[in-house]
């Protein structure tokens, strides 16, 4: 019933296009489940093939374990020449032997069946390929859960941004209004053209963060149309207003166990680390011998003569023997696979003892504040080095602006802003080019000590260190809106 809705609000978006660019009503609760809906977002749709992908090949790793039956029926119409058997009949006067026999017609209906009797490794193929479509499931949930937050982050930039229009125009008439007011004051010999100049620069600053307000609904528009996955030429009109409530956070630990239970990602990773193990049993089982039951059953003659029943029933046994090493390579590469999927298990590892220091600090300090997810490298990397570093895992990251230069010990040793890097001569190590200024947070600082220092330096980020000097995170701008945004409301 819900996807019916859905999809009736597709077409009828699209029915609103084709009559011409009216606005669409979204709810957050409509952007959420349009994005998520067939259709809807890229991601969302290759993860729901992807699912039905390993649903396919766990059926066809079944299927050799299962009973095969074939119906056949096949016409034969041959003829024999016996000297070309060497059979040969002696030369008797009067009779002639035939040596030339045929053309006879055969027609043979038959029945044939075999079954797997005993072969492990096909059992292992089966048991992996099962573990793989669980853990393609699992990719599929989290994608939707991904594709959901996306379109519900969108959609609250969209109104975070149109509200911030709202504001702009309202001051924007503000700065008018007195504008006026300083006029009419010189007019009537109470005020000073001083006033008139200072309110009329007022008005222009005013106007000027009005444009950029625009500017920024527009792409935030773009921005929830493209995770909707809806035309970029719809007008949208949104029908949610942001509202705070503040969210009880649960203990570290209870954070961390309902992690491991409700994140599809985590099950997904064990689903695919016992896909590799079974895999690399299956490997290791096609050296041993497998047991197959073969039988068919079927009536064959000649054409126009009497039809006989015929059968056949049997066991097959197949020992490996040689294959070329295609075996071998096939158990050394599930084994690489296998190793593969545990170094991925040791990095959700990694994943939990970052959540793990980040839930133990309270929320109205900097450690509650701060990210895991920045780069930091030794002094003596190259410039090069470091942006080739930085581009390779930009995508995991939360602060992309600085690269942050730690010793062999992890104390913080500076900072690096893009545009050091950029400016510096590549073989340059980050040591030389590192600003001498070092400004830091440690990890008690209460947050609003933390936006003051923001507003003092204005850098996008700030590293929070323990009282060794040891980097434990990064605070970014956003965070600092985040503790300001309850105060503005």
């Amino acid at each position: 019933m819900k996807r019916a809705g859905v999809l009736l609000l597709l077409a009828g978006g699209a029915a609103l296009q084709a009559e011409g660019p009216q606005k669409l009503r979204l709810s957050l609760r409509e952007a959420v489940e349009m994005a998520s809906a067939p259709g809807g977002a890229a991601r969302a749709e290759l993860a729901r093939e992807a699912a039905r992908a390993a649903e396919a090949r766990k059926r066809q790793a079944l299927a050799p374990l299962l009973p095969n039956v074939d119906g056949s029926y096949t016409f034969r119409s041959f003829t024999n020449n016996l000297a070309s058997f060497g059979i040969q009949f002696p030369a008797v006067p009067g009779i002639a032997f035939p040596v030339f026999v045929g053309p006879i017609d055969v027609q043979d209906a038959r029945a044939a069946a075999s079954l797997s009797v005993f072969d492990v490794a096909a059992i292992r193929r089966w048991q992996a390929a099962k573990a793989q479509a669980r853990a393609a499931a699992e990719d599929r949930e989290e994608a939707l859960l991904k594709t959901r937050a996306a379109a519900a982050k969108a959609y609250l930039n969209a109104v975070r941004a149109e509200a911030a229009l709202e504001a702009a125009r309202a001051n924007v008439a503000l700065a008018e209004r007195l504008l006026k007011l300083a006029e009419s004051q010189k007019a009537a010999g109470t005020g000073t053209g001083i006033e008139v100049t200072r309110a009329s620069a007022v008005l222009e600053q005013e106007r000027q963060k009005m444009i950029l307000a625009q500017e920024d609904r527009e792409a935030a528009r773009l921005g929830l149309l493209r995770a909707m996955n809806a035309d970029l030429g719809a007008e949208v009109e949104l029908t949610d207003r942001m509202v705070y409530a503040p969210a009880e956070i649960p203990p570290p630990e209870k954070a961390l166990e309902a992690a491991r239970e409700l994140r599809p990602a985590l099950k997904a990773q064990a689903s695919r680390e016992q896909a590799a193990r079974l895999a690399a049993s299956a490997a290791k089982w096609e050296r041993a011998p497998a047991a197959r039951a073969f039988g068919d059953y079927g009536v064959i003659g000649r054409t126009g003569s009497v039809y006989l029943p015929t059968r056949t029933a049997g066991v097959q046994v197949t020992v490996p023997l040689w294959d070329g090493g295609r075996r071998d390579a096939r158990r050394a590469e599930a084994q690489a696979q296998e190793r593969a999927e545990e170094i991925l298990e040791g990095m959700e590892q990694e994943r939990a003892e970052d959540l793990r220091e980040l839930l133990i600090h309270p929320e109205e300090t900097a450690g509650g504040l701060m990210t895991t997810a920045y780069l930091s490298l030794p002094p003596e990397v190259s410039v090069e080095a470091a942006i080739s570093r930085l581009k390779l895992e930009a995508p995991n990251l939360d602060i992309i602006d600085y690269i942050f230069i730690v010793d062999q010990a992890g104390i913080l040793q500076g900072v690096v802003s893009i545009r050091d890097l950029l400016t510096a001569h590549s073989q340059q190590t980050l040591g030389e080019i590192q600003p001498a200024r070092l400004v830091s947070v440690k990890l008690n600082e209460d947050q609003h000590e933390v936006v003051e220092a923001f507003v003092k330096y204005g850098f996008r980020a700030l590293p929070v260190v323990d009282e060794e000097g040891h980097l434990k995170g990064v605070i970014g701008f956003r965070s600092v809106l985040d503790v300001l945004a309850p105060e503005a409301r």
